[in-house]
């Protein structure tokens, strides 16, 4: 599908001798049947992969932890409704850009990709988190400090 899916997929075959089309998903919005996960001994899977990332895979070092569980479990999962992870992507206008119109409508879960968060004093697209989070500023103002996005 894209460059980093071959290049993962790549990545997959030169372990385990087999072809198999990887394909990310976003691990932090996922469910995980935790019996099945042990029957196929992912999480020695993911450790092989992020020893790998730390030996000097460039390929991996890029996102560390999404990148080896995504080749852990290698494209064997269901797609979840994207209204449970809904990216949004922000223009520079401030407007949304890139996103599925249930993301802008219905949406479960909105995912603001990039630096510029919401909640940061000069992030985008305020106008869709703002209405959801008006009289929480306390924990606003804790947020944005402790990930670097000083007072807002």
């Amino acid at each position: 599908k894209t460059k980093h899916n071959r290049i993962l997929s790549a990545l997959y075959q030169s372990r385990h001798k087999e072809e198999r089309k990887i394909a990310e998903f976003n691990a932090g919005v996922a469910v995980y049947d935790l019996a099945e996960w042990k029957r196929q001994k992912l999480t020695k899977e993911v450790e092989t992969w992020i020893r790998a990332s730390f030996d000097g895979n460039s390929s991996l070092s890029d996102h560390p932890t999404q990148t080896p569980l995504t080749l852990a479990v290698a494209s064997n999962y269901y797609p979840i409704d994207v209204s449970w992870n809904c990216p949004i992507h922000g223009g520079r206008s401030g407007t949304a850009m890139h996103a599925d119109p249930i993301c802008l409508k219905r949406p479960k879960i909105r995912h603001f990709t990039g630096t510029r968060k919401p909640w940061y004093p000069l992030g985008r697209l305020r106008f869709l988190w703002l209405p959801h989070v008006r009289g929480h500023r306390e924990c606003l103002r804790e947020l944005a400090n402790l990930t670097g996005g000083g007072a807002s």
